[in-house]
């Protein structure tokens, strides 16, 4: 039961590690909310005292679309596939290792009926 937990506890140790996988997506979101920011900047020094709800209303939902599809659904695709990698990696290792462990006992079950 040991094992289990400690290879567990490595398991989730290596899923919750910043890869450079989430450097780059946390670089890309920093750069897209900057680009964002300055847009929104211009644009109210551009426009001055005219209305302005509905453009900002327009220019915040376009902004949470390009942010949503164009870096965190990417970013969290590409980290459940890492994690998916991973966690398949994890069982073949265990499978590998209990077929290790019961190899010794292979020879009296060969022959019998289940």
């Amino acid at each position: 039961m040991n094992t289990q937990t400690s290879s567990r506890d490595v398991l989730i140790a290596k899923l919750c590690r910043p890869t450079a996988l989430d450097k780059v997506a946390l670089g890309f979101a920093v750069a897209f909310l900057f680009g964002v920011v300055a847009v929104a900047a211009l644009a109210y020094v551009a426009i001055g005292d005219a209305p302005q709800g509905r453009m900002w209303s327009i220019f915040a939902g376009w902004a949470a679309l390009g942010f949503g599809l164009g870096i965190a659904a990417p970013w969290a695709l590409c980290r459940s596939l890492h994690a998916g990698v991973q966690v398949a990696r994890a069982v073949r290792t265990n499978r590998a290792a209990r077929e290790r462990e019961a190899e010794p006992l292979a020879a009296f079950f060969q022959g019998r009926i289940a």
